[in-house]
C-alpha cells in the first residue's frame, strides 16, 4: 500500500513538471514565477501587518470585561458567545501582550486558558497565575503541604514542570517567551531570590532583592534592591546572578517593551531606560507615560507592565506637571525626549503611529506628523469634547455640545453634521471602522462618514474593545456588531 502511495506521488509530481513545459517551450516560465512570487509577498506582507503596526504589538483579544446591569461580565472568545461569566466569580483575568491567549482564575480556584478555538481548565486549586507576555506560558501557585509549590506551564507543548514546592511568596515573574520564571523560596528561614531556566535553577545573591521582572529565556533578571538610604538601586542580574548595576530607582513603577531587552523606571521624578542590561540613560527630566495607538494594549505580571512595543525609543509619551499635560517622543539617536506639544489632552496614535491626534486647551482637535521631527499641527476641529479616528485615517468623528460631526481625518475638511442629539461621551468604532454611538437610548451607526441609522432601541451602553470590536449592552441582553446592514448578533446572558 505504502509503495502504491509513493509510485502515485511521484506520478503526480512527474505530471505537474511536464504540465509546464509548454509554457516553458513557449517562453511563460518567466511571467508565471514572476506572478507566484509577487502573490507570496504579499501573503508574507499580509501576514506580518496582522501581527504589528509600526513597532506596535496589535490586539486580538479572547476575553472582555464587560459592564452589564448586574455588574461586570467576562465574554470569552467571540467563537463562543454563548459563554458568559459573571466578574465576581473571578478572582483574575490576565491576557498575553497580543491577547490571543487569556487566562482566568475563578473563585473556586479553577485556572482556565482562551485561545482563540477553546476553553481550557488546566489546574485545580491554584492560588495565583502569571502569564508570560507573549503568551507561551503559564505559572501559577497551588498549595503543598504547609507550603506552595510553583508550576510551569507550556502552552506551546501542554506539559508542564514543578519547579518548587517551597514557593515563599505568590509573587513571581514568567519570562515573556514563558521559558523562565523568578521566584522567592525559603533556605534557612530566609526567603532567597532565585530563577529557572532550561532545567536550572540559580540563586540571585542581592540584599533583599525587590523583584520586577525578567527577559525572555531569562538572560535578565531584574530587581530593585534597598541601599542604607531611602532610595533602592535597580540591578540586572544574568542566568549565573552576575549583578550589573543599572540606576538609583525611587517609584515602584517599572516597565519593559515587548520582550523584556529594555526596562524604563523613574529616579526623583526623572525617566531612565536601560537596554541589554546595561547602565540606565536618562531620556527625559520628567515621569514620562506612553501614547498608544487604539488597538494596543500593554500586559501585567503584578509587578511591572509590559508595553505594546518593540522598543522603548521613538514613541509618543505624556507628561503632566499637575496642571497641564505635554507629549513628547523619545529620540533613538539622541536617547533624549522631545516636547511636541503642550496643554493637551485625549491623546492617541493612529494606526500606523506616525500620526498624533490630541486636543489643545479643552477645546481644539489637532493632528501632527510625528515620524521626522516636530512637524506643523493641523486643526480639525476649533472645539471638541471627545473623538475617534479611523484607521485609515480618511475620517475623523468628534462631539461637540451634543453635536456630532464628521471632517476627513487628513485634509481637515469642512465638517458634516451628523447628529444635533448626540449624549455621552462614547463613540465606539469597530474593526470595519463602522461609528455606533448613542443618542438617549436609541443607536445608531454611521458608515462612511455622511449617514446615520438607527439599528435598535433601548440600549444602556456601548464598549469598544482594544482590537475595535464593539459590544452593545441592552437591558437583558448582550449583543455584538457586526458587518451586515442590521449589525447587532446576539451575544446572551446567563
Amino acid at each position: 500500500m505504502m509503495n502504491q502511495t509513493l509510485f502515485q506521488h511521484k506520478k503526480n509530481h512527474v505530471h505537474s513538471i511536464c504540465s509546464i513545459l509548454p509554457y516553458i517551450r513557449k517562453g511563460r516560465v518567466l511571467p508565471c514565477f514572476a506572478v507566484i512570487i509577487l502573490v507570496l509577498i504579499v501573503c508574507l506582507f499580509l501576514s506580518l501587518s496582522g501581527s504589528r503596526t509600526r513597532n506596535f504589538v496589535l490586539y486580538h483579544q479572547n476575553t472582555e470585561i464587560l459592564p452589564f446591569s448586574d455588574g461586570l461580565h467576562i465574554a470569552v472568545n467571540e467563537k463562543m458567545l454563548d459563554k458568559i461569566i459573571p466578574a465576581e466569580k473571578c478572582v483574575k483575568v490576565s491576557s498575553s501582550l497580543d491577547g490571543t491567549i487569556s487566562a482566568f482564575l475563578t473563585d473556586t480556584k479553577e485556572l482556565y486558558l482562551v485561545n482563540d478555538k477553546e476553553l481550557i481548565k488546566i489546574a485545580d486549586d491554584v492560588l495565583h497565575f502569571e502569564i508570560g507576555a507573549t503568551g507561551q506560558g503559564v505559572a501559577f501557585a497551588q498549595k503543598y503541604a504547609k507550603q506552595n509549590a510553583l508550576t510551569l506551564y507550556s502552552l506551546r507543548e501542554g506539559t508542564r514542570k514543578e519547579i518548587t514546592t517551597s514557593l515563599a511568596r505568590l509573587d513571581f515573574s514568567l519570562s515573556p517567551d514563558g521559558k523562565a520564571v523568578a521566584f522567592y523560596t525559603q533556605i534557612d528561614d530566609q526567603e532567597v531570590l532565585m530563577c529557572y531556566r532550561n532545567g536550572q535553577t540559580v540563586e540571585i545573591s542581592a540584599d533583599h532583592p525587590d523583584l520586577v521582572g525578567l527577559s525572555n529565556d531569562g538572560k535578565y533578571i531584574y530587581a530593585a534592591c534597598p541601599t542604607a538610604s531611602e532610595t533602592s538601586v535597580m540591578y540586572a542580574f544574568d542566568h549565573r546572578g552576575k549583578a550589573s548595576e543599572l540606576g538609583q530607582v525611587t517609584s515602584i513603577s517599572f516597565k519593559f517593551n515587548h520582550d523584556h531587552r529594555q526596562v524604563m523606571f523613574y529616579n526623583n521624578g526623572k525617566t531612565l531606560i536601560s537596554t541589554n542590561g546595561r547602565p540606565a540613560v536618562v531620556v527625559s527630566d520628567y515621569p514620562l507615560y506612553l501614547v498608544t495607538s487604539p488597538n494596543s494594549q500593554g500586559a501585567s505580571d503584578g509587578n511591572a507592565i509590559t508595553l505594546p512595543v518593540f522598543s522603548l525609543y521613538n514613541h509618543v509619551y505624556t507628561c503632566s506637571d499637575g496642571e497641564t499635560t505635554s507629549a513628547w517622543v523619545i529620540r533613538k539617536n539622541t536617547q533624549k525626549s522631545e516636547k511636541l506639544v503642550s496643554r493637551v489632552s485625549g491623546c492617541i496614535l493612529d494606526a500606523s503611529a506616525e500620526y498624533l491626534y490630541f486636543i489643545v486647551d479643552h477645546s481644539q482637535l489637532c493632528v501632527m506628523h510625528i515620524k521626522n521631527g516636530i512637524s506643523a499641527i493641523k486643526v480639525l476641529a476649533e472645539n471638541a469634547d471627545t473623538y475617534a479616528v479611523t484607521s485609515d485615517r480618511k475620517r475623523v468623528y468628534y462631539a461637540d455640545n451634543g453635536i456630532l460631526y464628521s471632517v476627513n481625518g487628513k485634509k481637515g475638511s469642512p465638517p458634516q453634521t451628523l447628529s444635533t442629539d448626540f449624549t455621552g461621551y462614547n463613540l465606539a468604532l469597530s474593526a470595519s471602522d463602522t461609528l455606533y454611538y448613542l443618542s438617549g437610548s436609541d443607536l445608531f451607526a454611521c458608515r462612511n462618514g455622511r449617514k446615520t441609522d438607527r439599528i435598535a432601541q433601548n440600549i444602556n451602553n456601548i464598549h469598544s474593545s482594544s482590537n475595535n470590536r464593539v459590544y452593545i449592552i441592552g437591558e437583558e441582553e448582550i449583543y455584538i456588531a457586526g458587518r451586515k446592514k442590521n449589525p447587532i448578533k446576539v451575544l446572551g446572558n446567563e
